[in-house]
């Protein structure tokens, strides 16, 4: 014999709150991970490295337009930031995470990269950033970034995604001194 149970009308429900808008985790310009992502993924590889040690470091890019000519129609120097982010892609490996922090700061994060790697793909990707012309002048003449950069090799200290940063921009401030004197020989000398 079966049994029928009786059935209680359907309470009502409030419908569910819609989740907020995700924070978006890319740079729309570039389609690089922006800070939020980069943090995130900090994070993770802080925690990893506690609990298995690591050989990571953070490398930081400032980027600066050299040798924009404002014109009535461009009275702004167009955007580097694609420039950059290819000269990352073409200089960091598949492992590396690379990040726009925001307007003319770039960060990578180097997977298995002590501080002798950090420090050779900082000055060669700097330089690279630096050499070649990334956009023309109304005239035909080269618009140029200047780049500066530092690093920081991951260490337990750096416990939190902004100490780490920190660290590699500390670095990077460190050099200005060295920066500027590199930016002294190109410039014109007075003739006698």
């Amino acid at each position: 014999m079966m049994f029928k149970r009786a059935s209680a009308p359907e309470p009502q429900r409030e419908p569910a709150p819609k989740p907020p808008p995700p924070t978006r985790l890319l740079d729309p310009e570039t389609g690089l991970p922006n800070y939020h992502e980069l943090a995130a993924t900090l994070r993770r590889e802080i925690a990893r490295a506690r609990r298995y040690g690591d050989r990571s470091s953070l490398a930081v890019f400032e980027v600066k337009v050299a040798s924009f000519k404002p014109s009535a129609g461009n009275p702004h120097p167009p955007s580097p930031a694609r420039f950059v982010a290819g000269v990352l892609h073409e200089q960091a490996r598949e492992s590396d995470l690379i990040a726009r922090l925001d307007t003319t700061h770039f960060v990578v994060f180097l997977t298995e990269c002590d501080t002798t790697g950090a420090s050779l793909f900082t000055e060669r990707t700097r330089t690279r950033l630096s050499t070649f012309v990334y956009a023309r002048n109304e005239d035909g003449t080269g618009i140029f970034l200047r780049a500066r950069a530092g690093f920081a090799a991951w260490e337990p200290a750096l416990s939190e995604p902004n100490l780490y940063i920190q660290a590699a921009f500390d670095h990077m401030d460190r050099q200005l001194s060295a920066y500027s004197a590199a930016e002294g020989e190109f410039r014109p000398r007075p003739t006698g």
